[in-house]
């Protein structure tokens, strides 16, 4: 990699990031490990590709999703899940008690979440 690959990593989404990371050393990575590898090459790691919570808006603005299905809800669901305080499947009352869904809001975001979920976040690991 060389400075110019720097400059245009800088303009790139987390997974592309990533992608070009792991191409490069011909391996798969986590996010860490080429968060990691960016560092020590470069001495910084561009602000977009630091959280591990990046919503792919562009899908989600093309979905025809119900009203509880927002980007804040779906944050909290990828840090809920995160955390490991519940099992997804027994978040219900988590969500509702966190976002102020009806149960059926509550379900309807918890389905979307684990039936769109590797297209909602970018993958964490790449190859």
């Amino acid at each position: 990699m060389n400075y110019t690959d720097v400059q245009d990593m800088l303009k790139m989404t987390q997974t592309e990031v990533i992608t070009a990371v792991a191409t490069f050393y011909k391996a798969p990575l986590t996010l860490e490990k080429a968060l990691k590898i960016f560092e020590m090459e470069y001495g910084f790691v561009p602000e977009i590709v630091k959280s591990k919570n990046i919503v792919n808006q562009e899908f989600i603005d093309s979905q025809n999703y119900p009203e509880c299905v927002t980007t804040e809800a779906l944050t909290y669901m990828k840090e809920l899940q995160d955390s490991g305080v519940t099992n997804m499947f027994q978040s219900i009352p988590y969500i509702q008690q966190a976002l102020g869904y009806s149960a059926n809001e509550a379900k309807t975001l918890l389905i979307t979440y684990i039936s769109d979920y590797t297209k909602i976040y970018y993958p964490e690991t790449l190859l």
